[in-house]
């Protein structure tokens, strides 16, 4: 039932369209030449009569067969009245585009029979409206217009078709809503029969992987109700300049068309062009005059022009924008100048702002990079920013000022040059920071926390998960704040540092909320592990200098996974003890690890009640589990690879772990047999020798042996 009725707050929308376009400068110069203005200002009138009782015309339709027929008569005279009115303002368009630039008075042309149609559509309003005493329809709350009104239409079973590929027979001139499914590559040529769809209001391209569109009919641009067009994912390479006659469309996807080279010239027409997409695209400039699409709201992304095409300044006059917006190619920025004329700093709306230089990080004058990137500055109000290549030496100072207290996410990517990392410890909302690829970054000391003020008295007071990576010649850092009677990192639960192979300095040292921290390829890196008492994963890849230690007896009880490889080689006994809740323990290539032990005890064995897999590979001196064996109820999976001077596996297995589904072994020569209960094991037969072997009373009681014949370094 409820796909049957007529939509009250869409039709609502449709009628705030209606009297949104009556009001044009197109419209009514076009009315006043026909000395028509009082046909106009009645048309207003009785669209603004019928606005006030739609929603009191929409709960009825529900029981009340004659009100839905009225509100289906409402739709198709809005409907007329829209397409007309679509006439008159794109064909003053048309005509605007052929008179003398210098011209300014009003643009006269003929509209055949226009007159007789308003009047038509105005008869068959007061009609209408005569009827809601009849069917007693009341005043109430006008219907407001979505903000998000990509069409003026509501999509209707009667004016929408989803087409395949071959089924263009559909459409029909009175389609408003048109998906076209695209089956194979020679599918495209049937867009040209979407021509014959005069009304069309949405075009929605939807291609299946596999299949290919490399070219829009010069016909798109005979559409002139679009508001709609999607092309993403297409192999596009430029869009016909007929486009650009789509004077009423607002939205134009072309996300993921990556062979998109450039956009018409003349796409500074689509004035009412509200939203445009070109995320994944090759364009590397956009079209001179792209400051006219004043009514833009989202632009994904601008490019700066070298020589040719738009300048950043052309930004500015785009006063609407909000959303995200991705600047590309700042390298060709002549001087301040043109950054200032983009006025960043006064759009308001903006929440992600993406910042890219495009020439590798190369730089004549780095003075004039952070002059640039100064005069960048965006509003207060953003919540993200990204920073791609920076060739400046410093950050400008707005960068990590406290002022930014809606920021929340920094990503800083790529810097041949900068030696010093901005203040973000001063950002008091700041919960994501990523640092990567700053070639010439030596330390960092207290400048990376910034100074206390009066608005952040901690460093990194919100701060939730910090990644630093990719950083070639950082040797040192000097990150805790205790000196100063400041707190830093008090809330960071995740910390990620990675392929920083001279860093020697610290890490933080108190990180109270920390449950996730990963270390990669620091090989020089000589501290311990920071105290954190919440830590629940903690995973080391070769950092053979890193040192193992416990702060106190209880800093690991939280810890539910450990995964050290080719690290910590100091480490030689790794007591069980400072895990007692670990779920999976994974240890490979600590090639001075000994042993597993446990507190020495007159009582049972110790419990691990939550310990389900445990893996222990190529750590070459490992000789022995903990003496008596260890009691590990949940443990499903013990693996132990390339342990060559191992002797046993754990001591009273076949009590002490009753769940144990599978062991592998390989490369352990000299494991012996022990009373084990049945169970599933994987062997490498090459590689067991001495006392082992595959006819021993042992593997005679087991179930589903399984012989492992090739030899793997898993």
């Amino acid at each position: 039932m409820a796909m049957e009725l007529v939509a009250g707050p869409l039709m609502g929308a449709v009628l705030n369209v209606l009297l949104e376009r009556i009001a044009s400068t197109e419209v009514v110069n076009f009315f006043k030449n026909k000395n028509c203005e009082k046909l106009l200002k009645r048309l207003k009138i009785i669209l603004l009569s019928v606005n006030v009782v739609l929603n009191d015309a929409e709960e009825k339709q529900m029981k009340n067969g004659a009100v839905k027929e009225w509100l289906e008569e409402l739709k198709d005279v809005a409907f007329a009245a829209e397409d007309l009115l679509d006439e008159i303002y794109t064909d003053a368009k048309m005509k605007a585009k052929q008179v003398n630039t210098l011209h300014t008075g009003p643009v006269s042309f003929y509209c055949k029979g226009v007159e007789e149609k308003i009047e038509d559509v105005h008869e068959r309003l007061e009609f209408i409206m005569r009827q809601k005493e009849v069917l007693d329809l009341k005043v109430g709350k006008e219907v407001k217009m979505s903000q998000k009104t990509p069409t003026s239409s509501f999509v209707s079973g009667t004016f929408s078709i989803r087409m395949e590929c071959s089924n263009t027979n559909e459409i029909k001139e009175r389609t408003r809503h048109l998906s076209h499914i695209i089956a194979d590559s020679s599918s495209y040529v049937n867009l040209k029969d979407v021509s014959k769809a005069n009304c069309l209001r949405t075009f929605l391209q939807i291609r299946p992987v596999g299949t290919h569109i490399y070219s829009l009919p010069n016909s798109v641009g005979e559409l002139k109700h679009l508001r709609y067009l999607e092309v993403a994912d297409t192999e596009i390479v430029r869009l016909p300049k007929s486009i650009c006659s789509l004077f009423n469309l607002q939205t134009l996807k072309l996300v993921g068309c990556h062979n998109l080279i450039e956009l018409p010239a003349s796409i500074h027409k689509l004035v009412n062009l509200r939203h445009l997409d070109i995320r994944g695209t090759s364009l590397r400039w956009m079209p001179l005059q792209i400051n006219e699409l004043n009514n833009l709201q989202n632009l994904s992304d601008f490019f700066v022009g070298k020589g040719c095409g738009s300048s950043i300044g052309e930004l500015g006059e785009l006063s609407c924008l909000h959303g995200e917006l991705f600047i590309h190619c700042l390298e060709h920025i002549v001087s301040e100048k043109d950054c200032e004329k983009a006025k960043l700093k006064e759009k308001q709306g903006l929440e992600k702002l993406s910042l890219e230089w495009c020439g590798n990080g190369e730089t004549d004058n780095s003075q004039k990079e952070k002059t640039i990137l100064n005069s960048l500055q965006p509003h207060t109000n953003l919540k993200n920013l990204d920073i791609y290549d920076y060739p400046g030496t410093e950050f400008p100072e707005w960068l990590g000022d406290h002022s930014f207290y809606n920021l929340v996410s920094v990503l800083l990517n790529g810097s041949k040059y900068c030696y010093k990392l901005p203040p973000l410890g001063q950002l008091p909302m700041l919960k994501e920071l990523q640092i990567s690829k700053f070639e010439g970054l030596v330390s960092v000391g207290s400048e990376f926390l910034g100074n206390r003020t009066s608005y952040v008295t901690d460093c990194f007071p919100a701060l939730e998960i910090l990644r630093i990576e990719y950083m070639p010649s950082w040797e040192k850092w000097y990150p805790n704040a205790e000196n100063a009677g400041t707190k830093a990192f008090f809330h960071l639960r995740e910390f990620h540092i990675g392929n920083c192979p001279k860093l020697r300095g610290d890490l933080p040292d108190k990180l109270p909320s920390l449950t996730l921290l990963v270390i990669r390829d620091c090989k020089r890196l000589l501290c311990s592990l920071p105290n954190s008492p919440s830590l629940r994963v903690l995973n080391v890849q070769n950092c053979e200098s890193l040192e193992f230690q416990v702060h106190s007896p209880c800093c690991h009880q939280s810890l539910t996974s450990l995964f050290l490889h080719g690290s910590c080689d100091s480490l030689v006994f790794l007591p069980l003890d400072l895990f007692p809740n670990i779920k999976s323990l994974d240890i490979w290539g600590c090639k001075n690890l000994e042993a597993l032990t446990v507190s020495e005890s007159d009582s049972s064995p110790p419990t691990f009640k939550s310990l389900h897999s445990l893996r222990i590979r190529h750590c070459p001196n490992f000789t022995s589990f903990p003496k008596g064996g260890f009691a590990a109820s949940k443990l499903t999976l013990l693996t132990i690879n390339y342990c060559q001077k191992l002797n046993s596996l754990p001591e009273q297995m076949h009590d002490l772990m009753p769940s144990l589904k599978e062991v592998q072994l390989r490369g352990c020569p000299k494991i012996e047999s022990s009373s084990v209960r049945p169970l599933r094991i994987r062997i490498c037969s090459k590689h067991m020798e001495g006392k082992q072997n595959l006819s021993d009373p042992l593997f005679a009681r087991l179930k589903g042996v399984a012989t492992d014949q090739s030899p793997s370094s898993s």
